[in-house]
Protein backbone atom coordinates (compact mmCIF):
# COMPACT_ATOMS: atom_id res chain seq x y z
CA UNK A 1 0.00 0.00 0.00
CA UNK A 2 1.25 3.68 -1.35
CA UNK A 3 0.33 6.41 0.20
CA UNK A 4 0.94 10.62 -1.23
CA UNK A 5 2.18 13.06 0.32
CA UNK A 6 1.77 16.56 -0.63
CA UNK A 7 3.90 19.56 -0.13
CA UNK A 8 2.67 23.50 -0.24
CA UNK A 9 5.66 25.82 1.01
CA UNK A 10 4.73 29.11 1.68
CA UNK A 11 7.85 31.27 1.52
CA UNK A 12 11.66 30.13 0.03
CA UNK A 13 13.83 28.75 1.12
CA UNK A 14 11.42 26.43 3.11
CA UNK A 15 13.17 24.93 5.72
CA UNK A 16 12.63 21.00 6.30
CA UNK A 17 9.39 19.58 5.09
CA UNK A 18 8.46 15.83 6.87
CA UNK A 19 7.23 13.74 3.88
CA UNK A 20 5.78 11.05 5.94
CA UNK A 21 5.52 9.60 9.81
CA UNK A 22 7.04 6.43 8.44
CA UNK A 23 10.70 5.36 10.07
CA UNK A 24 11.05 3.27 7.32
CA UNK A 25 10.20 2.49 3.31
CA UNK A 26 10.39 3.49 -0.01
CA UNK A 27 9.85 6.68 -2.20
CA UNK A 28 8.71 5.53 -5.16
CA UNK A 29 7.23 8.66 -7.14
CA UNK A 30 8.05 12.22 -7.20
CA UNK A 31 6.02 14.90 -9.06
CA UNK A 32 6.23 18.45 -9.07
CA UNK A 33 3.66 20.90 -10.67
CA UNK A 34 6.00 23.73 -11.77
CA UNK A 35 9.80 24.85 -11.65
CA UNK A 36 11.48 22.90 -9.02
CA UNK A 37 14.83 22.94 -7.01
CA UNK A 38 14.22 20.64 -3.99
CA UNK A 39 16.54 18.10 -2.31
CA UNK A 40 15.55 14.61 -0.16
CA UNK A 41 17.10 13.53 2.54
CA UNK A 42 16.79 11.05 4.78
CA UNK A 43 16.43 11.30 8.87
CA UNK A 44 20.43 11.02 9.15
CA UNK A 45 20.59 14.35 6.67
CA UNK A 46 21.98 12.08 3.61
CA UNK A 47 20.61 13.08 0.64
CA UNK A 48 18.74 10.48 -1.34
CA UNK A 49 18.16 12.74 -4.89
CA UNK A 50 18.40 16.40 -5.50
CA UNK A 51 16.04 17.89 -8.40
CA UNK A 52 17.03 21.12 -10.52
CA UNK A 53 13.93 21.01 -13.23
CA UNK A 54 12.91 24.65 -14.93
CA UNK A 55 9.42 23.09 -15.32
CA UNK A 56 7.07 20.22 -14.18
CA UNK A 57 8.93 16.61 -13.28
CA UNK A 58 7.50 13.58 -12.98
CA UNK A 59 9.29 10.47 -11.83
CA UNK A 60 9.32 6.86 -11.24
CA UNK A 61 11.83 6.32 -8.53
CA UNK A 62 13.18 3.98 -5.58
CA UNK A 63 14.74 5.70 -2.55
CA UNK A 64 15.12 3.44 0.34
CA UNK A 65 15.17 5.01 4.15
CA UNK A 66 15.19 3.80 7.25
CA UNK A 67 16.06 5.36 10.64
CA UNK A 68 13.64 7.70 10.48
CA UNK A 69 11.09 9.57 8.38
CA UNK A 70 12.66 11.28 5.09
CA UNK A 71 11.91 15.06 5.19
CA UNK A 72 12.68 17.31 1.99
CA UNK A 73 14.24 20.81 1.30
CA UNK A 74 12.70 22.94 -0.81
CA UNK A 75 14.37 26.02 -2.71
CA UNK A 76 11.28 26.61 -4.93
CA UNK A 77 7.54 27.15 -4.44
CA UNK A 78 5.83 24.72 -6.42
CA UNK A 79 3.98 22.06 -4.96
CA UNK A 80 5.45 18.60 -5.00
CA UNK A 81 4.10 15.24 -4.33
CA UNK A 82 6.12 12.35 -2.99
CA UNK A 83 4.62 8.70 -3.16
CA UNK A 84 5.63 6.25 -0.33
Amino acid sequence: MSNTYTTCPVGVPSGKIALSAQNSGTITGIACTGPCVATVYNAAGTALTTINSPGGFNAAVSLAFSGGPPYVVQQSQSSMIFTI
